[in-house]
């Protein structure tokens, strides 16, 4: 059995045959009509934070491979088993354009690939100092920072020294 694009967008089973034994992966075509209504936005209060919104037309687990590139390089823990799925992009740094694309993968094994999209994260609030390191880091992942001043804050910064997650 193979999948097919249906004139209503969305990954349909068909009849033609497939000798592999396992369903081969269906990629939407870029300026396809989006099949899975994804939806990006950039969170209100920490602008660094997007969060990526998808539908299935069955039940489907799935997630996001994002990075700066469309080679995209990290992706999210796998979704829960459903139609509507909501994941986090964390680790994403300040005024920077990021490529994303959503894989689902039905209770039959079929994977299903979105078309490359991209988003671009906000500008850090004014009261969160500029931080740089010199030298090689010495840490993979991120290191919580705490600062007091005239206000608290609370930052996650990358082993580059930005800011990746904060709280004013």
């Amino acid at each position: 059995d193979g999948y097919a694009l249906g004139e209503d967008g969305l990954c349909h089973l068909s009849t033609t045959g497939s000798d592999s034994g396992t369903p081969p992966a269906e990629t939407i075509p870029e300026g396809q009509a989006d099949p899975f209504e994804i939806t990006a936005v950039v969170s209100e209060h920490v602008r660094t934070v997007v969060t990526v919104s998808w539908k299935t037309e069955g039940a489907a687990t799935g997630y996001v491979e994002f990075g700066e590139g469309s080679d995209y390089g990290r992706l999210t823990p796998l979704t829960t088993s459903g139609t509507s799925h909501s994941v986090n992009l964390l680790g994403l740094w300040a005024d920077t354009e990021f490529h994303f694309r959503v894989v689902s993968v039905g209770e039959d094994g079929t994977e299903w690939v979105s078309a490359d999209k991209t988003i671009t994260t906000g500008s850090l609030p004014p009261e969160i100092p500029t931080m740089s390191f010199t030298g090689e880091p010495t840490w993979e992942g991120f290191i919580f920072a705490p600062f007091q001043g005239i206000n608290y804050l609370a930052a996650a910064l990358d082993p580059q020294g930005r800011v990746v997650w904060y709280k004013v």
